[in-house]
């Protein structure tokens, strides 16, 4: 397994009410070492992610980060578990009778890199005799706001959303005809309720001409979100702070780390950035010697002798810029970072302590 990519072993993109990934082309090629404990655990490294562009809520006094408390990607099965009630089959771009779906709302950026979008519809064809359907999101704490993302088609897409019973939000589709152009939007909706929230999307119009085959009120996400604090996947921007394991810290509950699986899916990390790092990596800043990351992973695996053994990894990556880069260095990597510091405890596999540390320049790290 090829080490991440900087994407992956940094901290990601802050979560907002829409996302962009990044990724970059570089990876770090350092060969595995094994122990006699099997594949070491540092192979599958930790920092992790790619993150999503900062959103700022007005709040008395202060500027606060929205953080992501729960989500349901609709139509995909992963994201949905048994959150859902009375929609429609999946649409994607490979169901029959194929539609437009506006352009499956191929502008959004949020979701997986690289994911085919799906939708379902609220007022389902097959279904036509109830007109809404329902999502159950969970809001560990206070949340602010819960946002909609659905498409105004070719029908007539007005709808009410309830929460918890409540109506919140009325929406009135203004250009219910059939040559105007079909539109995704975010509805963005003030809530204030923790716990068990229960969503409920009621399609208001009367059936359109093509109901049959495709339904009423498509929509593709719907997500809740607070101020403050740790996110759903574990990210805590504010305190520039993951903690999580890796199947989290791609912002994606699949049970691998970026599409791969492997015993260290389950492993515990702790990711740290610096103010440096964050302004550079997220920001118009530029890299420089205040830019730092570390990892802090507490994990197992299976030895050889059939037990199960534990470890812990510690690195902090640094920025030593260009001139500094040393590319016949196994611990240079990106072209301008470098590992300053390596620790790892694995007892059944013959190591403890400190393995590598230097000293990368005057006020670097």
């Amino acid at each position: 397994m090829a080490r991440p990519s900087l994407d992956e072993v940094a901290p990601a993109r802050k979560e907002g009410l829409t996302e962009m990934r990044n990724r970059s082309a570089i990876e770090w090629r350092i060969e595995n070492r094994k122990s006699k404990g099997g594949v070491r655990k540092v192979a599958a490294f930790g920092l992790v992610l790619v993150m999503s562009v900062a959103v700022l809520a007005a709040v008395p006094y202060a500027k606060a980060e929205l953080v992501l408390l729960d989500e349901v990607n609709i139509g995909d099965p992963i994201s949905e578990g048994s959150k859902i009630s009375g929609w429609s089959h999946v649409w994607d771009t490979n169901t029959e009778p194929k539609g437009s779906w506006g352009g499956f709302d191929a502008g959004d950026t949020s979701g997986i890199s690289g994911a085919v979008k799906t939708l379902r519809t609220v007022w389902a064809a097959e279904d036509e005799d109830e007109n809404w359907a329902t999502i159950k999101l969970n809001a560990k704490t206070q949340s602010r706001l819960l946002v909609v993302r659905a498409l105004d088609g070719y029908g007539d897409d007005s709808f009410v959303v309830y929460v918890n019973g409540d109506p919140v939000y009325p929406y009135t589709d203004s250009s219910p005809i059939w040559d105007s152009p079909e539109v995704w939007t975010a509805h963005e909706i003030p809530v204030k309720c923790a716990g068990e929230v229960v969503v409920k999307i009621v399609s208001t119009a009367d059936k359109w001409d093509y109901f049959d085959p495709w339904g009423q009120l498509g929509v593709n996400y719907v997500r809740l979100y607070g101020v403050g604090g740790f996110d759903m996947y574990g990210y805590n921007y504010e305190s520039r702070l993951y903690v999580g394991d890796y199947d989290g810290a791609d912002r994606y509950f699949d049970g691998k780390y970026w599409g791969r699986t492997g015993d260290y899916v389950d492993d515990r990390i702790v990711m740290k950035w610096s103010i440096g790092w964050d302004n550079a990596r997220f920001g118009d800043a530029e890299m420089g010697p205040d830019a730092w990351c570390t990892n802090h992973v507490v994990g197992d695996y299976l030895g050889d002798d059939g037990a199960e053994h534990h470890y812990t990894w510690f690195v902090k990556i640094v920025w030593i810029g260009a001139d500094q880069y040393d590319p016949t260095n196994p611990y240079c990597l990106w072209n301008e970072f470098m590992i300053v510091e390596e620790v790892y405890n694995d007892p059944y596999g013959g190591y403890g302590g400190l393995q590598w540390k230097c000293e990368p320049g005057p006020g670097l790290g």
